[in-house]
């Protein structure tokens, strides 16, 4: 539940698509409160309120059911949020406040949506239990010693004399100072007597800053404001003023030359929030000349102060989106090695060729272990030239100090930057894939991790001469030594080659109790791929002979694609495989998807919703079991890092493909069984997952998360990226259905899932 201070232009994570390339924007506040749904934020700095509340945010928090408070500290620009007592809580679990705001009279407002149910995806909109009538708004004031609230009295400030009006923007109240200001940018007339009393409080050193303030903007609104004014602005005594008169800079479109001028000045301005907001107005005009003044910046702004870090990396960053600025840097005398540097943070950022090629050159002076080498080396491989990435393959195939583990991971990063261009690998670079996958696979050292690039790569180059090693690491004799993982790749690569062994270890490995569900799928699908023909009578033999549970992921994978859709539905007909297969989802929404004008064939088979009834009560089942059961919460942590974690976050660390789990217990148990063993019962738009139709008629599916360059990039069931390239689709279809496995009681033992129901339970924030 991250809080930003909001950054313009500023990239901010969404269910884990990358950043931009500059990073994520930094935040402000780390720990979550309990939930990770905070609604309302307000600042107070309202002076009728004790001093202990003073530069404290206050958050309205609809799960805990709590307003909480945080205490800000200033580090330079940036402000960080320290966790305090809350302000408000109650054990009534109906209390949701979605905004708290002050009023002019000093009270604090709280919105309070005042409902059961919360969540739009929690049950269908129709559910009885959500109330339509029983919203509420409170008010929180400071009283007396005698018991009288203290509160401020405002007249209607319209019918004053100017002059008092315009006093009223040092009113104490943020929230009356600012309908003063609204209402005099949006009067039709500004009369002279209020422009005068304007300007002269603007320009008198003696006036509240706050009226000063808001002088400058009514002005500066109504175009009004003289340039003689803001450079007195920009050069007063008081900071918060300098701050605004650069704000004013940032809003303008056009700049004079002048205007120029005080934006770089305020570069040096001994105020860090005014030096940001310099850096920012220079991210909004870019020009080479800004160039120097904002390297200089770089080298001296405090890493501490994240903001200000961040802001003028940016600004960096958008000088050199101009590939002219950037090939005139690359011409110019400011290239020294703490400037280079500089600019090779902010590279990533900026998809050109430009920055590939000075990447490039950046590269050949530098070490692969050097924190950022890969990501760079991968960018110019996406940007650059082809000969060039060519030529620098040499130059790392003969660096003495870089061994196979880093040439390998150099090699991913070349390839895959070149396929986010849609360009295959060029001869040179084959050649090193190949010369590294015959080192892997022969030396008995490999982690496991190399083994499997090895393996993966065996098949993709097309490498004959390993099939040998590929066949004893997918056969039956070294199963106890090697993974499933290893055996898995295996047979998928033998497959590739079109090694004549390759469907029979296919067929043996299919039909191991022992093989899980996803991987069963992976074998399957690969026979498909790479074996439409012969693979198809495999699959139906394994169909006929294998249990239920262990039929379902060869029946999805023959659904998706024509000819194995036949077979299915021809083998259902025949009685040499169970109709049940059609009922169940994954089946038939890839039926669906090859065979949309064939519904006849295989919906009749089914009811409208065949396991409703099983799943209720498999839910009332495993309620049932916990309420006897004697939980460990400890023991249930360690499921959710096995089956959870990898989609999930918690507390700052796992996936991010599904909802984050913070403050999740205040669901309560009901929900969460149905959340877990149902989790298509109610699926959020933005959970439901793709099936895409490849253009040889595969079927892939994934949740869609970003386009790299000419790819898409989909994550599937177990938190893993499948890239895609753009020409290869021929069709995307959104299912109905959430990418969460629907078999997750099959997959967690009834004891495990106690533990995991009790550790979910334990993260909650305890109520009074």
């Amino acid at each position: 539940m991250p809080i930003y201070q909001v950054i313009h232009g500023g990239f901010y994570p969404v269910f884990g698509k990358p950043h931009d390339g500059l990073g994520y924007a930094p935040q402000m506040l780390w720990h979550n409160h309990g939930s990770t749904a905070i609604a309302g934020l307000n600042y107070c700095d309202e002076p009728l309120w004790p001093a202990e509340f003073q530069g404290n945010f206050l958050l309205g928090n609809v799960v805990t059911s709590r307003v909480n408070r945080d205490r800000i500290e200033d580090r330079g620009s940036t402000r960080i949020a320290q966790e305090m007592p809350d302000l408000v809580s109650t054990s009534d679990p109906w209390f949701r406040p979605v905004d708290v705001q002050f009023g002019p009279d000093g009270a604090l407002y709280i919105a309070d949506f005042y409902n059961r149910i919360i969540a739009h995806v929690e049950v269908p909109l129709s559910h009885p239990g959500r109330d339509r009538s029983s919203g509420r708004i409170w008010r929180v004031v400071r009283k007396a010693t005698d018991g009288r609230p203290i509160l401020r009295q405002h007249s209607d400030f319209r019918n004053l004399a100017p002059a008092e009006q315009v006093q009223r923007l040092a009113d104490p109240s943020f929230a009356h100072r600012l309908a003063v200001l609204n209402h005099f940018c949006d009067r039709k007339e500004l009369e002279a007597s209020i422009e005068g009393t304007l300007r002269t409080a603007l320009m008198s050193p003696a006036a509240p800053v706050s009226l000063r303030v808001g002088a400058l903007w009514i002005l500066e609104r109504r175009n009004l404001l003289r340039p003689t004014e803001l450079a007195a602005a920009a050069k007063d005594s008081e900071a918060l003023l300098r701050l605004h008169a650069v704000r004013v800079l940032v809003e303008r479109r056009r700049w004079s030359d002048p205007d120029l001028g005080l934006v770089r000045a305020a570069l040096r301005d001994p105020s860090a929030p005014v030096v940001r907001a310099a850096a920012d107005a220079l991210a909004r005009h870019p020009s080479f000349d800004n160039l120097a003044p904002l390297l200089a910046l770089r080298g001296v702004a405090p890493e501490a102060d994240t903001h200000l870090v961040y802001q003028v990396r940016k600004a960096l960053r958008d000088q050199l989106l101009d590939e002219t600025v950037f090939r005139r840097f690359r011409q110019s005398s400011l290239g020294d090695a703490v400037a280079q540097a500089a600019v090779a943070d902010v590279c990533l950022a900026i998809p050109s060729s430009e920055s590939a090629g000075f990447l490039l050159e950046y590269l050949k002076h530098r070490r692969p272990s050097d924190p950022g080498f890969m990501e760079q080396l991968q960018h110019s491989a996406r940007h650059g030239a082809r000969a060039d990435l060519e030529g620098l393959v040499g130059v790392f195939r003969t660096t003495a100090s870089l061994d196979r583990a880093g040439q390998r991971n150099l090699f991913l990063a070349m390839e895959q930057g070149m396929a986010q261009r849609g360009l295959a690998l060029g001869p040179k670079l084959q050649r090193w894939g190949a010369d590294l996958v015959g080192g892997f696979l022969g030396d008995a050292r490999s982690t496991p991790d190399q083994s499997l690039f090895a393996i993966e790569w065996a098949g993709k180059l097309g490498i004959r001469d390993a099939a040998p090693t590929l066949r004893r690491r997918a056969g039956t004799s070294e199963a106890s030594q090697t993974s499933a993982a290893v055996r898995l790749l295996s047979i998928r690569a033998l497959l590739e080659l079109a090694d004549p062994e390759a469907e029979p270890l296919a067929e043996v490995f299919l039909c191991e109790a022992s093989v899980s569900r996803d991987q069963r799928a992976v074998v399957a699908q690969a026979v498909l791929r790479f074996r439409p023909k012969t693979g198809i009578p495999i699959l139906l033999r394994v169909l006929r002979e294998a249990p239920f549970g262990s039929a379902i992921p060869i029946a999805a994978a023959l659904a998706g694609s024509p000819e194995g859709s036949e077979s299915l539905l021809q083998a259902v007909g025949d009685g040499r495989a169970p109709a049940a297969l059609l009922a169940e989802r994954s089946v038939q929404e890839r039926l669906l998807a090859i065979r949309p004008n064939e519904k006849d064939r295989f919906l009749p088979k089914t009811t409208a919703d065949p396991d409703s009834k099983r799943r209720l009560e498999l839910v009332a089942d495993r309620q049932a079991a916990f309420r006897k059961a004697s939980p460990d919460v400890k023991a249930g942590a360690r499921v959710f890092e096995t089956h959870c974690r990898p989609c999930h976050s918690m507390g700052g660390q796992g996936g991010l493909v599904g909802p984050q789990l913070d403050g999740v217990g205040h669901r309560g148990l009901e929900r969460l069984c149905e959340d877990v063993l149902d989790p298509n019962r109610n699926v959020d738009r933005i959970f439901r997952y793709s099936i895409v139709t490849l253009q040889n008629g595969d079927l892939v599916s994934g949740l869609f998360r970003r386009e790299e360059g000419e790819q898409r990039i989909y994550v599937n069931a177990s938190g893993q990226e499948q890239r895609i390239p753009r020409k290869e689709i021929r069709e995307v279809r959104e299912s109905e259905t959430s990418l969460m496995p629907d078999n997750f009681a099959e997959a967690v033992p009834p004891a495990e899932f106690n533990h995991l129901l009790g550790f979910l339970l334990s993260q909650q924030t305890q109520r009074p």
